[in-house]
């Protein structure tokens, strides 16, 4: 690094083109201020003075926020949309639940069987 220096600064001509003028970017320049303040109407007319763009930081803004809340949305569509397929019963030919092999469903008694069942035992 401190060779590359010396040597720019021992030939400057040999590094900045001398046959046309150098080409400076455009200007930056930030105007804030409150609401009323008329700050897009000076920005206005700096971008046609110094034929400059314009870009509103607000409008930049609303797009990023509107296009992560899309993303969020489409985001939540998905997992919803797996979440109900994986609480859907397969339904077999004869409509009745599909089970996975080894698994056998919790038969409930039928209402009133419960206390028949334990009358009925011998004592």
């Amino acid at each position: 690094d401190e060779k590359c220096s010396e040597a720019f600064v021992a030939e400057p001509v040999r590094y900045v083109p001398a046959d046309r003028d150098p080409v400076l970017p455009p200007p930056r320049v930030l105007v804030i201020g409150p609401t009323g303040s008329t700050v897009s109407r000076q920005c206005q007319l700096l971008s046609e003075v110094y034929h400059i763009p314009v870009l509103r930081l607000e409008d930049a803004w609303r797009k990023e926020v509107a296009e992560r809340l899309e993303e969020a949305k489409k985001a939540k569509k998905a997992r919803e949309k797996q979440e109900a397929e994986a609480e859907r019963v397969l339904l077999g030919d004869d409509g009745e639940p599909m089970w996975l092999p080894g698994w056998v469903p919790k038969e409930e008694p039928p209402e009133g069987e419960e206390g028949e069942a334990e009358e009925e035992a011998p004592a």
